[in-house]
């Protein structure tokens, strides 16, 4: 097997795993697409740290942060109907 077909194969697994994982009981599959986000980092050879850090500054920015104006405009919806 040539390099390119084993990191095809590297690949693919992760891929698999990240589909795996990301189907928990949580809502947005928190926890497990984390979990599954830095070891997919860390086998493609980033630094632990690195990929922890890369990890929860995308969930932060993709999950949470969007949170914040939906409470303001639910929190007005709720006043707007008493």
């Amino acid at each position: 097997m040539g390099g390119a077909e084993e990191g095809d194969e590297k690949a693919l697994k992760r891929v698999g795993i990240i589909a795996i994982l990301d189907y928990s009981i949580m809502p947005g599959g928190l926890g497990t697409f984390e979990t599954a986000s830095v070891m997919s980092l860390k086998s493609i050879g980033l630094p632990l740290p690195v990929g922890l850090s890369a990890t929860l500054l995308f969930r932060g920015l993709s999950f949470w942060l969007p949170m914040i104006p939906g409470l303001f405009c639910s929190r007005h919806q709720l006043v707007k109907k008493h």
